[in-house]
């Protein structure tokens, strides 16, 4: 029998929790819900449930930690935005899901982040937020660049930028133990944007870095640390981008067999439910051409699924359904919507994840 400290299947979290355990969950008891979990583990149970309950209990101590703000908290934080925002209007927002919260142990709690997610997507409430803040309602400069290279991209059909990145990571002094340490990076791979890539400098002349074709690449430090320091890698390389102007007359048939991966089931998050089904089937009715079946299920998430900040992505067990069902999610929430869907409509799809940068900013994209 496999113990707890294994590392449990994560495609279990598919599986529903014991009726029990999803009522403590729920009504935010997160102890008790925890209590009832190493209950079901003394018991002979099969390996998909254990794995199940081992994956919830790691749930369990992540999520209360993501609502922090009870009603009047959240409250007062809008109102730091807008003076005159009304409890009515709380009201609302929060009955058409627009709100983020949980029970905690009884009590309504709130998302952290559920402000800005309103200023992101409401413009009548950012522009109240502006009166208090002005700089809300200033252009962003990183937007209106990338409009001005998706022009050019357009024009020109093809576009070269050169990048010089350095990233450093440090462990954190209050947790920081002397010994031994291994830190891996990530660095740029080969595809189809970045040609080249080459290393500037590192923090330490031993480190180990991955085949430039390795699917998720990094540089690796070990080493037995006595004091604490950070770690750090520069490099630079060329990001390509080519437009293509789909002609639809030229989109050829699907084989399947090339597509095995592509085409199929994933758990946890690339699930194939009753719901998922249906929605491909409507968004891709009497739709035969593969380039025209994946834009109107483009289209139907860019309209109808809107921007949001959400919790720990490891909370939540069925990412593509969370988006489908609640039409919000974050960039790869709403990417994992779009590969179920497609993948259930015939057309192979897969994830990509990368860092966008820019001269203002650079973080993680999917």
């Amino acid at each position: 029998m496999k113990n707890e400290t294994c590392c449990p299947d994560i495609k279990a979290l598919a599986v529903d929790l014991p009726e029990d355990i999803e009522k403590k969950k729920w009504f935010g008891d997160f102890k008790g819900a925890i209590h009832l979990i190493d209950l079901w583990l003394t018991r002979d149970i099969p390996e998909t449930l254990r794995d199940k309950l081992v994956l919830e209990k790691e749930i369990l101590q992540i999520l209360p930690h993501q609502y922090t703000m009870n009603y009047t908290q959240a409250l007062a934080a809008l109102r730091e935005k807008i003076p005159d925002f009304a409890e009515e209007e709380f009201a609302d927002l929060k009955d058409h899901g627009k709100i983020d919260w949980i029970y905690v142990y009884g009590e309504e709690k709130y998302f952290e982040s559920f402000v800005s997610t309103l200023l992101l997507e409401n413009p009548a409430l950012k522009k109240r937020a502006e009166k208090t803040d002005p700089s809300l309602g200033k252009p962003d400069p990183e937007e209106e660049l990338l409009s001005d290279i998706s022009h050019q991209i357009k024009e020109k059909q093809t576009l070269s930028y050169y990048f010089q990145i350095k990233a450093s990571v440090r462990i954190s002094d209050d947790v920081f133990q002397p010994g031994h340490v291994m830190v891996h990076m990530p660095v740029p791979c080969l595809s189809k944007q970045v040609k080249e890539m080459k290393l500037v400098s590192t923090s330490s002349p031993d480190y180990v870095l991955a085949d430039e074709t390795a699917p998720q690449r990094t540089i690796c430090y070990e080493e037995n640390m006595t004091e604490n320091h950070p770690f750090s890698v520069t490099y630079e390389y060329v990001n390509h981008v080519d437009y293509v102007d789909v002609d639809v007359n030229k989109v050829k048939p699907i084989n399947p067999d090339e597509f095995e991966d592509e085409l199929s089931e994933k758990l946890p998050h690339i699930r194939f439910t009753p719901y998922m089904k249906s929605l491909a089937e409507k968004l891709t009715a009497g739709i035969t051409n593969p380039y025209l079946k994946a834009k109107s299920i483009y289209d139907y998430i860019t309209t109808k699924v809107e921007y949001s900040y959400v919790r720990n992505y490891s909370t939540i067990e069925n990412l593509s359904e969370y988006a489908a069902i609640g039409h919000k999610g974050d960039c790869g929430i709403q990417s994992l919507m779009f590969i179920t869907l497609c993948r259930l409509a015939g057309i192979p799809a897969k994830w990509q994840s990368g860092l966008y940068t820019t001269p203002y900013s650079a973080g993680m994209h999917d």
